[in-house]
């Protein structure tokens, strides 16, 4: 088996094996990676609803704890459990539903979308009428409504995202909520960044990133958190078969490198491309000289702590220099050494990590400023991140902690590290860049100890 017809939904495990849901050919295939063809794992045996067949799958995932499929089973109206052991039957599991898509979460909860009656139902597993989590208010375009949704995606916080297909757009409903709130599209069906055509499969990550298939535009798109557009990751040549191209791209799912895999039968290129410098090491807005941490804007703006030049660089998609936005007038003040930088939207602000001088700065991004203002002194800070809530994450390279910082608080709470320098679980040794997760869980590059610590 060395082809797929039109697949819809599809899931990938911990070894990297791919389970699609092949709408016309009513089964589950199971493509290994690296095979040159797959094997039929449920269904396969013509259209119907009888235990050893499938009618129109449209979507799969893995329930690991019971080692089986659960599949959506569209034209059947039922979801269907199918274990992994090379069984030819499945079990019906919930029964009279219009099916669509379907996801878990960490508690064992099954979230089915219901296409027909425009809604999602949370089930808890051997229940038969699950509890409505988003819409359900009946076909139409408010925002406790939904029309035909297709996919859906649950986060740690059991907010649910769903493709509201025919509204063009993706809604988040928080758990108890009445009504979601649109964080993709919505501003009815095209192909501009601000838009989406038919939404379907939808992966969000940890900083509430949402990942769409934007099926009639024929790419993948992302939009950040709170953003007001995205922007296209895969595909942007138009529908078609180049290896360049997607066409009409339905289901989504994330390996565990957070890579995309797209049900269409294409390979995307392996090597990076250099956005920002190609050149010697030296001062010139086309060059850098230790370029240390940076950051990634909405629009894929990157800004670079150019270390070695004592000053921040703005570099645009496309651009072939850089234009500097903080510093550059060579070391001391107002930069000196600069390490890291993060965007602050609501001050519309870079906050740097000024490690020569050991500060934190903000620094203004309206035009013209020429001087950062001390957020916090004495302090040496070698990376930094903001979490969801706005708490200032600071690594301190020489007392080999972490600590987190209200706006405006100079002292902080400590969150890492802190019992002096050593490679004991409760210590760290030359601390430098970190991250901060949705659940404000503090990863740590914990550089001569040559570990990642959580």
């Amino acid at each position: 088996m060395d082809q797929l017809s039109a697949p819809n939904g599809l899931c990938v495990d911990n070894d990297q094996i791919i389970y699609i849901a092949e709408c016309p050919n009513h089964r589950i295939a199971e493509w290994t990676c690296g095979a040159t063809t797959g094997r039929v794992v449920a269904g396969g045996n013509g259209k119907g609803n009888r235990s050893d067949q499938l009618s129109g799958p449209a979507d799969v995932i893995i329930d690991k704890e019971r080692d089986s499929l659960i599949i959506c089973d569209y034209h059947s109206k039922r979801v269907v459990r199918w274990p992994r052991q090379n069984d030819i039957t499945g079990e019906t599991i919930i029964s009279n539903v219009g099916c669509w898509g379907l996801t878990m979460d960490d508690d064992g909860f099954l979230y089915v979308v219901d296409y027909d009656n425009h809604e999602v139902r949370r089930y808890r597993m051997g229940e038969s009428q699950g509890t409505v989590v988003a819409g359900g208010n009946g076909q139409g375009n408010r925002l406790d409504q939904l029309n035909q949704p297709t996919y859906v995606f649950v986060d740690y916080d059991h907010s649910v995202y769903v493709s509201d297909c025919e509204n063009h757009r993706v809604m988040k409903w928080m758990e108890g909520a009445k009504q979601g709130i649109v964080v993709a599209g919505g501003r009815g069906q095209g192909n501009c960044l601000t838009q989406l055509s038919n939404p379907r499969g939808i992966i969000v990550d940890q900083l509430g990133t949402v990942y769409i298939a934007d099926h009639k535009n024929h790419r993948i798109v992302r939009w950040p958190q709170a953003a007001t557009q995205g922007n296209i990751i895969v595909g942007e040549n138009g529908g078609g078969s180049d290896l360049n191209q997607l066409s009409a791209p339905i289901g989504l799912s994330f390996d565990q490198e957070g890579i995309p895999n797209i049900p269409v039968k294409v390979r995307w290129a392996k090597n990076g491309v250099t956005v920002a410098e190609d050149h010697e090491a030296g001062n010139a807005t086309n060059q850098l000289d230790r370029p240390f941490g940076l950051f990634d804007e909405d629009d894929g703006t990157i800004f670079i702590a150019d270390h070695w030049n004592d000053r921040i660089v703005q570099w645009k998609v496309g651009d072939t220099n850089g234009q500097v936005v903080a510093g550059g007038f060579g070391g001391g003040n107002p930069l000196n050494g600069p390490t890291d930088v993060l965007i602050n939207k609501e001050t519309d602000s870079l906050t740097i990590c000024d490690w020569e001088n050991r500060r934190v700065l903000r620094w203004s991004r309206r035009s013209g400023t020429i001087q950062g203002e001390n957020l916090i002194k004495r302090i040496d800070c070698y990376g930094l991140t903001i979490d969801d809530q706005r708490y200032l994450y600071i690594s301190d390279i020489e007392k080999h902690e972490v600590r987190r910082f209200q706006i405006g608080e100079k002292n902080g709470t400590l969150v890492a590290g802190g019992n002096d320098k050593g490679a004991d679980f409760n210590q760290l040794n030359r601390s430098t860049f970190l991250f901060v997760d949705g659940q404000q869980t503090v990863y740590v590059s914990d550089t001569y100890n040559h570990r990642v610590m959580k």
